[in-house]
C-alpha cells in the first residue's frame, strides 16, 4: 500500500487481486461496507444521495454522495471530510485509490491509521477471510502502532 500526506490531504493506493466489479460492490453495498469499515453504513449511491455513518452503537452522522461513476468512482462528504474513492483495472486485479482531505490536519496520522486498518479489512473481506474489527479505530489493537508509524513518516 502506498500512502502519502500533504497539507492535510491523504492519498492511498492499494492493489487488490480482485476484479473492479467485486471491489465496487464492497464499496457500495451497505452490508459489505459496514463489515470492512469501522462504521455502520447506509448510503444512497447516487449523486446527492444521503450517507449515514455511525461508529459502533453511536449516533449516525449524515453525509452526502457528491459524485458517482459506476465501477470507477464514488465521492462522498461525511464528518466534514471529502472522500474520493477511485477504482482502476490493474495487473489482473483492481487498484483502489482513496484521496481525502482531513478536516483537522493535526489528525492526519490518526486518519491514515484508521484507513490503513479499513483497507486491510477490505482485503480480508474480498479474500473470503473473517474480518475482525473494532467499533472505532482507537479500539483496534494495531491503531496506536500505526499512528506512531505515520507520525514518524510525516
Amino acid at each position: 500500500m502506498k500512502v502519502s500526506a500533504q497539507d492535510g490531504r491523504l492519498h492511498f493506493e492499494r492493489q487488490y487481486a480482485h476484479e473492479v466489479a467485486r471491489v465496487w460492490r464492497a464499496l457500495t453495498d451497505d452490508a459489505e461496507l459496514s463489515t470492512w469499515t469501522p462504521w455502520r453504513v447506509r448510503a444512497e449511491t447516487v449523486p446527492g444521495g444521503k450517507v449515514s455513518l455511525a461508529f459502533g452503537k453511536g449516533k449516525p452522522v449524515q453525509g452526502e454522495v457528491v459524485a458517482v461513476e459506476p465501477g470507477q468512482r464514488l465521492t462522498w462528504r461525511a464528518f466534514g471530510v471529502l472522500m474520493d474513492w477511485q477504482l482502476r483495472d490493474s495487473d489482473g486485479g483492481c487498484l483502489l485509490i482513496l484521496e481525502m482531505t482531513v478536516k483537522d490536519p493535526g489528525h492526519v496520522s490518526q486518519s491514515a491509521a484508521g484507513f490503513h486498518i479499513s483497507l486491510d479489512n477490505l482485503e480480508a473481506l474480498l479474500d473470503g477471510r473473517e474480518v475482525v474489527k473494532a467499533s472505532s479505530p482507537p479500539e483496534e489493537p494495531r491503531f496506536p502502532e500505526l499512528v506512531r508509524h505515520y507520525s514518524d513518516v510525516w
